[in-house]
């Protein structure tokens, strides 16, 4: 404990075990709130239509909303939802999510 304390990296492995149970815990609730209150419309991107969708920063919004929690947890949140395959890119093209990507782009549920 001691050492992971003088590495500095005590604050992220706590963080990453929040991050994770949050995910075990409350993961399917998530997606079960974000199905029920994001609106899924086709959207267009490059003369490309994606059917049923959602944007990063729509869900973001509403991890927010859900857990009432920072935006840049909600943002880690998403993509612990996006690692876990909870949630797809669209195009497959994220696995895991930088902050831009995850806001930007579009995805889907499983």
């Amino acid at each position: 404990m001691s050492t992971l304390r003088q590495s500095g990296n005590l604050r992220d492995k706590s963080m990453s075990m929040s991050l994770t149970r949050m995910t075990d815990q409350g993961g399917r609730d998530t997606i079960s709130y974000l199905r029920q209150n994001l609106v899924l419309k086709d959207r267009f991107l490059f003369f490309r239509r994606f059917k049923q969708c959602f944007t990063g920063s729509e869900a973001v919004d509403a991890i927010i909303k859900f857990h009432g929690c920072s935006r840049e947890r909600a943002v880690k949140l998403g993509s612990n939802l996006l690692a876990q395959r909870l949630i797809l890119h669209v195009n497959n093209k994220y696995v895991l999510a930088t902050i831009q990507c995850l806001l930007d782009a579009y995805f889907a549920f499983l």
